[in-house]
């Protein structure tokens, strides 16, 4: 599922995490050419995950990495 919100697509992570209302470009911040923003473990968690929760943190902080940022935009939930 292509357009599947990060909530949905990543549920485990979204009912443990501290960051229920956040946006992705709150847990991003911009590099120092100013011109594409690189994640950041500003994640915070209920509790210590599971092995396999911090590969799926792994895979959606990977998935978030390959968005081409458009820095005059700003972030919004679509």
């Amino acid at each position: 599922m292509k357009d599947q919100v990060l909530k949905d697509k990543f549920s485990r992570l979204h009912s443990i995490s501290q960051n229920k209302d956040s946006l992705v470009g709150d847990i991003a911040e911009w590099d120092d050419s100013k011109t594409s923003r690189r994640i950041t473990r500003n994640l915070s968690w209920r509790r210590e995950r599971f092995e396999w929760e911090k590969r799926l943190e792994e895979q959606m902080l990977a998935m978030i990495s390959n968005v081409k940022w458009d820095v005059r935009k700003e972030d919004k939930l679509v």
